[in-house]
Parts: C-alpha cells; sequence; structure tokens
C-alpha cells in the first residue's frame, strides 16, 4: 500500500481538524477565511495563532510546518510576521522533538526506480550533487535544525505525521503562547 503525501491543502484541513478543540477550549476563535489560524483578544487588538507550512515541500520528500504567534490590530489583518514560537522550546522538547522527526524521516518512501529524480542526480556538477544529497538524505533528520534558538520547522509526510506533531504540541502550547497570556 502506497504511503500518501499530506499536500498542504490535506496538511491544513487536518491541522485545523487537530488544533480546533485545543484552542476554541482555551478561549482563542478560529480566524475567519483561513485554513489553519486562531485569534485571541489582546491588550490592543488581537493575538493570531497561525500554521506557516514551508513552500518548498514535495511528494519526494516532505514537507514541513511552523507555528507564528503575531499581534494583530484586527481579526481581518492579513497574516504576516514569523514570531517563530517554536524556537522556545525546552532541551527535554528538542530531544523529543528531534526523535519524532526521525521517526517521520524513516517513513518517508525512497521512490521507485522510475522516478525521475534518479535521472537529476545524474546531472553534472552542482545539480546533480544536490539531487543525490537528497536522495541521500530522504530518511534522515537533520540535528542541525534542533539547536537552541533555531528557526523550528516540524517535518511531515503523511497526516499520520501531523497527528503525532499535534500530540507532542497540545501539551506544550500553553507555555509557547504564554506571550499572548496580556489579555
Amino acid at each position: 500500500m502506497a504511503i500518501e503525501y499530506a499536500t498542504s491543502k490535506a496538511a491544513h484541513t487536518a491541522l485545523k481538524r487537530l488544533l480546533s478543540p485545543w484552542f476554541v477550549a482555551n478561549g482563542w476563535k478560529k480566524r475567519p477565511g483561513t485554513s489553519c489560524a486562531f485569534l485571541r483578544p489582546a491588550v490592543s487588538g488581537f493575538w493570531c495563532l497561525w500554521v506557516q507550512l514551508s513552500r518548498w515541500g514535495s511528494s519526494l520528500s516532505g514537507n514541513s510546518f511552523t507555528l507564528n504567534l503575531v499581534r494583530q490590530e484586527s481579526d481581518e489583518t492579513k497574516l504576516y510576521g514569523s514570531g517563530r514560537v517554536l524556537a522556545d522550546l525546552s532541551d527535554e522538547d528538542r530531544r523529543r522533538g528531534f526523535a519524532i522527526a526521525q521517526e517521520v524521516a524513516a517513513r518517508i518512501p525512497v521512490p521507485p526506480p522510475s522516478h525521475p529524480v534518479y535521472e537529476w542526480a545524474r546531472l553534472p556538477g552542482d545539480e546533480g550533487e544536490r539531487w543525490r544529497r537528497t536522495i541521500a538524505d530522504l530518511q534522515t533528520a537533520k540535528l542541525d535544525g534542533w539547536k537552541p534558538g533555531i528557526d523550528r520547522w516540524l517535518p511531515y509526510y503523511t497526516v499520520i505525521d501531523l497527528e503525532q506533531w499535534v500530540v507532542f504540541l497540545l501539551p506544550r502550547l500553553p507555555d509557547l503562547l504564554r506571550l499572548s497570556d496580556d489579555g
């Protein structure tokens, strides 16, 4: 049975479904017209937690997402800003997160021999080398992304991977969102 890659639409839908109950139960509301974002009144304006997917994902190597917490003037302000809360994970949480990233990477399917990536890997120079590294690193998590203070992105390939990340994130959200406690 083939493993189904979670497209951006499928990832946003899954994350909205998985995260909404926690946010609603904790005084946030779904932000109108967005895939996966939540609002909470602030002293001035609103706090907005929004899920950002990487634009570089693909069915070859998977994708990643991060969480942004930004203050907005209104509930209709365009989503922007990168108040990346995942950079604040504790040492223990980073170790656990890296372990999950390794599990996710191990599940990424190796492309069949007929996949064009093998042809690309035969290209000369840096371009071919980049594709050879992509193939070699498909099932490997990068430890560099889990060092303190790094702009952290959580890798995924399937909806099951997203579910695993949400189980990891839910108990950590109160601490990650503590900035929004200003009312």
